[in-house]
């Protein structure tokens, strides 16, 4: 029995299309299954369906692949470490979710040295992400 909620299983397909080339469901389906994560090939349809829709994959005639959007996504979205199966057939986090700082920012939960600087270890306000977006002025690209 999956414990998993649907955004779980959408960040599952994030990190596998990000380790692999343009694939359609099935091929995802069997990745996660290697991988030893408790997604169905039905929750793994209706995860890339809902990506599609929030733009962060885009389906091509091979299957689906990350678009530039999701790419930009990843640095937020869990390990496939993070999810395992349980000996009794379930699943669980290897980690608490609120173990980790949220950032004020976005809003995401990141390991603390994401909060620290890499040189003085001084702590940050927000996140390394969110501090160098602020910097290039709100903008996800530069020119």
């Amino acid at each position: 029995m999956s414990t998993l909620k649907p955004i779980d299983h959408q960040n599952i397909v994030l990190r596998l299309l990000a380790r692999s080339a343009a694939c359609d469901a099935q091929h995802l389906a069997t990745l996660a299954q290697a991988y030893k994560l408790p997604v169905s090939l039905h929750q793994v349809r209706v995860a890339c369906d809902e990506l599609c829709e929030q733009q962060f994959v885009a389906r091509t005639i091979t299957g689906y692949r990350l678009t530039a959007h999701g790419e930009c996504e990843l640095p937020a979205v869990p390990l496939l470490e993070s999810y395992y199966v349980a000996p009794a057939g379930g699943c669980c986090m290897t980690r608490h979710a609120y173990q980790q700082p949220k950032c004020p920012e976005c809003q995401y939960r990141k390991p603390p040295s994401e909060f620290r600087d890499p040189g003085t270890f001084e702590p940050l306000p927000a996140c390394k992400h969110c501090l160098r977006k602020s910097q290039r002025g709100g903008q996800r690209w530069t020119a």
